[in-house]
């Protein structure tokens, strides 16, 4: 019989999957792509992998590593939603007119980053009040297991071991600032595809590629969603006088709400356009180490295709050469599929 949390977390695990689906790519522009940012070396190292499992034929595509949500190398990563709502309490926001566009258990498609259109002032529209929001505080200061208003300067770990694992994509590709940031400081290399190949080519259960929203209103709009599952399970924590059984439901609600969490960005970081390919299924695939670093590896699926290219960085030297050996590398790897290597225009000094 289920427990009264069980029917909790199943309420909370139905919310989360609303909000991820509505963040979740489903039919991007013909002219949409991603891009991916590493290393010379990184880049070799995935066509040494094609050449590793490749038997006869060309391959399907480059795997990909997947991050470990927990071993991310912002500390900050996650934990935007709380910072976020710390904020909206402060008295200096309160003007803010953040009221959830949220009706009849449906949102308004929209896309992301943007405002949603008027709703107008229709009772069935919902506002959160200030004392929900201080509600959010307290419930994720708990999960979190952080005192309230000091999370800009936490770099504690989190708690459980996570089921999330993510690969980063911008939808730019050859700007200045990307490659300064993720691209070795122009030393590096920048590989593209269409966003639509790379939808249609990962077809493995778990995982599923998401909007990065960085806006206030679509922040408004997850807790909107979340905050009353989260608030009914905060109670039973406080009812749970017992140290472990409690430390055990907070783990159990924070792998729930895991994968949400990991879709939300500081307004700072609004220029990079973030799409995440995520890994949120109930079973982790295998796990390898990088370091460190837990990692997973994606199906074969990058620069699969027409429609590729690799371009490589304003500040790599001996680029020409570098050229010609990666477009043998690629043909080989690839045949006449094999992406087109490019080099960068981007003004870099």
């Amino acid at each position: 019989m289920a427990t009264a949390l069980d029917k909790r977390l199943t309420d909370l695990r139905h919310r989360v999957t609303q909000l991820m689906n509505y963040q979740k790519v489903s039919s991007p522009g013909t002219a949409a792509v991603i891009s991916h940012f590493t290393p010379w070396e990184g880049c070799h190292g995935m066509l040494q992998d094609v050449r590793n499992r490749r038997g006869r034929g060309f391959a399907s595509g480059l795997r990909l590593w997947a991050g470990d949500s927990n071993c991310l190398n912002d500390p900050l990563e996650g934990r935007e939603l709380l910072r976020f709502a710390e904020a909206v309490v402060e008295p200096s926001r309160l003007a803010l007119d953040l009221q959830p566009h949220y009706v009849s258990g449906r949102w308004p498609r929209y896309p992301i980053g943007d405002a949603p259109p008027d709703a107008g002032d229709s009772e069935d529209t919902p506002s959160l009040p200030v004392d929900e929001w201080e509600k959010l505080s307290r419930v994720l200061a708990t999960l979190y297991r952080l005192p309230p208003l000091q999370i800009a300067g936490s770099t504690e770990p989190l708690t459980v071991a996570s089921k999330v694992h993510l690969v980063s994509f911008c939808r730019e590709r050859d700007r200045l600032d990307l490659w300064r940031t993720y691209g070795e400081k122009g030393t590096g290399v920048c590989m593209a595809m269409p966003l639509s190949r790379a939808l249609a080519s990962v077809t493995e259960t778990g995982w599923g590629f998401y909007y990065v929203a960085y806006d206030e209103r679509s922040k408004a709009r997850a807790w909107a969603l979340l905050i009353n599952p989260l608030y009914s399970i905060f109670e039973l924590i406080l009812q749970e006088t017992d140290n472990s059984k409690r430390g055990a439901i907070i783990d159990r609600t924070l792998n729930e709400i895991r994968p949400a969490l990991f879709l939300f960005k500081h307004e700072q970081y609004r220029s990079e356009r973030e799409i995440r390919l995520l890994y949120t299924g109930n079973r982790p695939p295998e796990i390898v180490l990088d370091g460190a670093k837990a990692v997973v590896k994606t199906q074969a699926f990058f620069l699969g295709g027409t429609g590729c290219s690799v371009i490589l960085g304003p500040t790599m030297k001996d680029r020409s050469f570098r050229a010609a050996v990666l477009n043998v590398e690629l043909s080989k790897a690839f045949g006449a599929n094999a992406p087109i290597v490019q080099l960068s225009r981007a003004p870099y000094q």
